[in-house]
């Protein structure tokens, strides 16, 4: 006789295909989540630099040393030249609504530029720099850590220790036990970037008055599935 037992919301017990990822055998389908809290070591920032002007060629070359004073501000403050990537270059037409019309007035030059700050002690100088240039405007800033991937395999291992452990106990209660797994994936996390959810306590004097990375959490989440044996 086939048995159809459900258990909970995360596991689910067959004895036929009902899915397209589901066995023709007995098994036990679960999925396993873990995470883990890491203080982060690096700021990942995004501006725009966006100027404007009547005439194109003068707009060009403002655009150029704008660009030049951004990047010799950031060397200056060690910021590694290969964390620094410049993307999305414009130049042409501003067009601007203006009296409920859109209007051409003059044109425009923009850039996006992105770097990794990985001194938080320098937070401030980097702001305060930026500030002085003017025609920036800084529109991303979020914490990452440099081992991420590392840590999320890690993670990954534990979050499959997991589910197979729920997928022991659930068998148990049946009056079963797991054998070989059928099916390993990864899945999404609910969060791929993880939360600053926690303020750090091991800030220099510095960076306590410019900026608090906390921690920030790498979640993992896998489904499995392993063959149902029952006990005789």
């Amino acid at each position: 006789m086939r048995i159809h037992v459900l258990v909970g919301v995360t596991a689910l017990l067959v004895s036929s295909a009902l899915a397209s990822d589901d066995i023709a055998l007995p098994h036990i389908k679960v999925f396993g989540t873990a995470e883990r809290k890491v203080m982060p070591n690096e700021m990942i920032w995004r501006i725009e630099v966006k100027n404007k002007g009547q005439v194109l060629a003068e707009v060009a070359d403002k655009h150029i040393e704008i660009v030049k004073s951004i990047t010799s501000h950031l060397k200056k403050e060690f910021i590694r030249p290969d964390d620094i990537q410049a993307s999305r270059m414009e130049l042409g037409e501003n067009w601007e609504f203006k009296n409920q019309s859109r209007v051409k007035d003059g044109y425009h030059a923009m850039t996006h530029i992105s770097f990794t700050l990985h001194d938080f002690g320098r937070y401030r100088n980097i702001w305060v720099g930026l500030a002085a240039l003017g025609n920036i405007h800084v529109w991303d800033t979020f914490y990452d850590h440099s081992d991420w991937n590392r840590i999320k395999n890690e993670i990954e291992t534990e979050a499959l220790l997991v589910a197979r452990q729920k997928a022991s106990d659930l068998a148990k209660a049946i009056d079963s036990h797991i054998a070989e797994p059928l099916l390993v994936e990864e899945l999404p996390p609910f969060d791929d970037f993880g939360i600053n959810d926690e303020f750090g306590d091991d800030l220099s004097e510095d960076q306590e008055t410019s900026v608090h990375p906390g921690m920030i959490t790498i979640r993992a989440r896998i489904k499995a599935s392993f063959r149902l044996v029952t006990h005789n």
